[in-house]
């Protein structure tokens, strides 16, 4: 089957996806952030998953890691505090066991909104792009993801946000565009970041 060349694009998963690291430390724009050490990290999953809330079909993949860039320093804002520069997916699979192929596009950008006093961020990636492909299916998926951050063990758990599918083909009719999905995972970073706010 050939995937339509705009669908050139990725999952999710997300999803996230999502080195959300650091970078997943999220914050909001009203308030300051410090970040240390900042700089390039990975953050490595296991099981990662990708539902269709429409059709109740789950994508799998076995493991997934993120390599990102945050911000270093104080005084930060919570707005594009890091970025997520790739996002590789392995042992995927769906739609009645059918091996399946999971790629990001593009850059990512983490988003911090709040911090709590347990040492917990919560944030969104935002201009999410992913494509999935496999024999007689191919879907892109695209939107924010939503996810927290631990300072005290550097886990990143992604779930939540808006996500949707566009540029379905074939998939039997279980992926339709226009469904929403989410994405859950959870990445551990290395290094791990000191977050804090204010």
């Amino acid at each position: 089957m050939k995937i339509p060349h705009r669908a050139r694009a990725i999952i999710v998963a997300g999803a996230g996806i999502a080195g959300l690291g650091a970078s997943l430390a999220f914050a909001s724009a009203s308030t300051t952030w410090t970040v240390n050490p900042g700089g390039t990290d990975s953050a490595n999953a296991g099981v990662v998953t990708l539902t269709d809330a429409a059709s109740g079909v789950t994508l799998t993949c076995a493991a997934s890691q993120a390599i990102s860039t945050s911000k270093s320093g104080s005084g930060l804002s919570g707005q594009g505090i890091a970025v997520v520069n790739q996002v590789s997916f392995s042992g995927c699979s769906g739609l009645a066991g059918t091996s399946l192929a999971v790629s990001s596009q593009g850059t990512w950008v983490i988003n911090a909104q709040t911090f709590s006093s347990s040492g917990v961020a919560t944030g969104t990636v935002t201009n999410v792009n992913a494509l999935i492909s496999g024999s007689g299916c191919g879907a892109l998926v695209t939107g924010t993801a939503a996810g927290t951050y631990s300072d005290s063990t550097g886990v990143v758990q992604m779930s939540g946000g808006s996500l949707h599918l566009t540029d379905v083909s074939g998939c039997s009719g279980m992926l339709r565009n226009g469904d929403p999905v989410s994405f859950s995972g959870s990445y551990t970073a290395s290094p791990r970041q000191t977050v804090s706010s204010p």
